[in-house]
């Protein structure tokens, strides 16, 4: 994790580290088309659901997970973390290496555009024709595949 976040309703009000971080005090997620669609899929869930990646108001680009608070079945606010994307493709090692066997892809349909979007960058212009595995991952809605470049 990057940062963490309260938020109180769907505002931004509490932000760790805030150095660096300060422009998202009073952000209003749920007020904003580009991220609120993914926002209510953790309300509707009453679950933790990461969204994006996204270009985030702080710069930069990563993964938001935020987890609903209810108080009386009415939200009463979420947490939020944030992994930059940089983290998550130096941990999960997930570069597409552009002289191995084979091809990685975090793909997603983009909720606000209804565009497949393909999150891992790649230098190899050339069409993979080997064993192809994909997998679901559920809490933010992408798909994971690895195909062999060559059968």
């Amino acid at each position: 994790m990057d940062v963490i976040q309260y938020l109180d309703s769907g505002t931004i009000v509490a932000v760790y580290p805030l150095a660096g971080n300060e422009t998202v005090i009073g952000y209003n997620v749920l007020a904003d088309p580009t991220t609120n669609k993914e926002v209510m899929e953790a309300v509707l869930r009453k679950d933790v659901f990461f969204s994006g990646p996204i270009h985030l108001k702080q710069g930069g680009v990563g993964i938001v997970g935020r987890y609903p608070i209810f108080e009386n079945e009415k939200l009463k606010g979420l947490s939020a973390i944030i992994i930059y994307m940089e983290t998550i493709f130096e941990a999960g090692k997930l570069n597409d290496d552009p002289d191995g066997d084979f091809t990685i892809k975090l793909t997603k349909i983009n909720p606000n555009t209804r565009e497949l979007e393909n999150y891992i960058p790649s230098d190899d212009k050339s069409i993979a024709t080997g064993f192809l595995a994909s997998s679901p991952i559920d809490i933010g809605n992408w798909t994971l595949s690895v195909q062999l470049k060559k059968k």
